[in-house]
């Protein structure tokens, strides 16, 4: 049996097979053999489209669904914040886990207007109640100004959700008064001006095996971020687009590791150092123990800063590996999980963390010595961190500098409460003093400039703001009161100075005619807050902006550097703080200048 007409038979076998197209020239007959398998290629044909069918009906299908999760996690919090009766609603978060079991397996997008509806219906069980002390911290009474926190509302605007739920959400927009908050309190201190977060859920048997309620932490974090970051608009990526791209991680985490790797990598995306972890994941994520070796990063090369002769190893030595993985490599990995906002933190902070181990063992490194040839060492672990953030050994709070030009240095950074005026004493006898503040201070800024410059403002603040949350109020802080010591200051930085530390050297600058000496700081001030976590998790987030008073930011960027050095690796070898040295030496030519 014959069959002329093969026109079909040849497209099928042109389409899947990449020959020519079959004609009846090519193929002028065609055996029972032949009609079997142009029968099995139509049914391969015909599979092959139902299933490519199938699956982008499924994949369209996923999507809708992550996009009515990531809508309902968006109205959660919207009403969470904005909604005026939430001063005793205690289970809004139970609300929001039935929402996504019933979205998890929902077929239709009619489900999600049910769903914004249910919690438009639960949120307003409640009755509103006005708050007692709210005044103090109004704009009005604080003399302040009102902004936005780069808010956009414009998610509320769906084309899954009907127009009169929009409305019904878009409605709760500006509230008439400030109302009690069950999640948002207000310190009594009015100077803080800002809320805590109460009632923020942390419990350790939740959020491990039910994925819901991991998704509950990331939209717990998601709109706590939306209506209270500062510093949105420094961010490298969009944070609308968070959602999204974690919701699968959140999703399909099934262990604490996993789930502790889902919080640590979406923390990385605020570009902030204040934003840490604290878990028994987290702790056991990098390691419980350290390697008894401190390390500094150092010219783009991993340092040791110490000598340890009962490992054979000797200050300024550089690590090649660790059990055998390239330095370079290990950096690489770990920093997928640390959130630092700018790359000279970035760089310290991994090198406290190259030598965390989950067991208590040892581990072999391989290093250059000074003369440049390679060896090993086996180093053992400890529970106890010997990482130290100096790169030189610590000193005494107070010493002269320089004998001859009688010159003082002070360790900023250990000056206590009660040594403030003891310490402005001293400095009244010597014409310059070296302020060190490579570190943490106590709170004695305030103190501090009461005698060493007249009233002058320092920094600009922008603090969320209770009412509306997603704005901020705006106002300037200012330090000093009469000038008493009339020398010359310089203030000397590093990686290490952060938060507080920058906070206190923007008042110092305020000093007319001081230096900053050293390198880019941490670039991470401002207030944190502490949120809880489901899984036995909390973060702590930045809620406060800092600037300069003509609004010029630090984070990320850090504070002005009048003269930049950096230690070198020869400066380690030799046990120098070239640093210091420089400080001295411009504050020697400042009050050679003088004279």
């Amino acid at each position: 049996m014959k069959i002329k007409n093969t026109t079909l038979i040849g497209l099928i076998v042109n389409l899947y097979f990449g020959s020519e197209i079959i004609t009846q020239k090519a193929m002028p007959s065609i055996t029972k053999h032949n009609i079997f398998s142009s029968a099995l290629l139509c049914l391969l044909w015909l599979f092959l489209c139902t299933s490519l069918s199938y699956n982008l009906q499924a994949q369209a299908a996923a999507t809708n669904k992550a996009q009515n999760i990531i809508y309902a996690c968006k109205a959660w919090g919207f009403l969470k914040y904005y909604h005026p009766n939430m001063c005793c609603n205690t289970q809004w978060d139970e609300r929001l886990v039935e929402v996504l079991q019933r979205l998890d397996t929902a077929q239709a997008n009619a489900n999600l207007n049910a769903e914004i509806e249910y919690l438009l219906r639960a949120a307003a069980d409640t009755t509103a109640k006005p708050h007692p002390f709210y005044n103090a911290f109004d704009r009005e009474a604080s003399g302040g100004t009102q902004a936005t926190i780069v808010l956009d509302f414009g998610w509320i605007e769906n084309s899954f959700v009907r127009p009169d739920v929009q409305q019904r959400l878009r409605s709760f927009l500006h509230p008439a008064q400030a109302v009690e908050n069950y999640y948002l309190h207000l310190e009594s201190d009015v100077r803080s001006r800002i809320p805590f977060f109460a009632n923020e859920s942390a419990k350790p048997d939740t959020g491990l095996s039910d994925k819901y309620r991991r998704v509950l932490g990331l939209a717990r974090l998601w709109n706590f971020v939306h209506y209270f970051y500062p510093y949105k608009n420094l961010l490298d990526k969009p944070w609308d687009g968070i959602l999204a791209e974690f919701l699968p991680q959140f999703l399909s985490a099934r262990t604490e590791k996993e789930y502790t790797a889902a919080i640590l990598q979406l923390r990385t995306r605020l570009n902030d150092t204040h934003t840490i972890v604290n878990s028994r994941g987290a702790l056991s994520f990098f390691g419980a123990y350290y390697l008894l070796v401190s390390l500094a990063f150092v010219e783009e090369k991993v340092v040791v800063k110490e000598s340890y002769p009962q490992f054979g190893i000797q200050r300024g030595d550089l690590l090649v590996s660790v059990d055998g993985e390239r330095v370079d490599s290990l950096m690489q990995r770990r920093s997928y999980y640390l959130g630092s906002a700018n790359e000279s933190g970035k760089n310290q902070i991994l090198a406290g963390y190259l030598l965390r181990y989950t067991e208590s063992s040892s581990a072999t490194l391989e290093l250059f010595n000074q003369e440049g040839k390679k060896y090993s060492a086996l180093v053992p672990c400890s529970n106890r961190n010997v990482y130290t953030p100096s790169v030189m050994p610590p000193k005494p709070m107070i010493q002269v500098a320089d004998s001859a030009e009688k010159l003082l240095y002070i360790d900023f950074t250990k000056i206590t409460q009660q040594q403030i005026f003891s310490t402005l004493d001293t400095m009244m006898n010597y014409p310059g003093v070296v302020f060190d503040l490579r570190g943490y201070p106590e709170w004695v800024l305030y103190g501090m400039m009461s005698q060493l410059a007249e009233v002058t403002p320092f920094v600009f603040v922008r603090s969320p703001s209770y009412r509306l949350p997603g704005y901020a109020s705006e106002y300037i802080l200012s330090c000093g009161l009469k000038r008493k010591y009339m020398g010359k200051i310089v203030v000397l930085v590093n990686e290490q100075t952060i938060s507080r530390a920058e906070f206190t050297v923007m008042a110092l600058q305020t000093i007319p005619g001081m230096k900053t000496v050293g390198s880019q700081t941490a670039g991470t001030d401002g207030d944190v807050r502490r949120m809880g976590l489901p899984g036995g998790i909390t973060i702590m987030l930045t809620c406060k902006g800092v600037y300069y008073p003509d609004k010029t930011p630090t984070q990320r960027k850090g504070v002005r550097i009048d003269v930049e050095v950096h230690p070198t690796i020869a400066g380690i070898r030799a046990g120098r703080d070239e640093v210091l040295e420089k400080g001295v030496e411009v504050l020697r030519a400042m009050i050679n200048k003088k004279k």
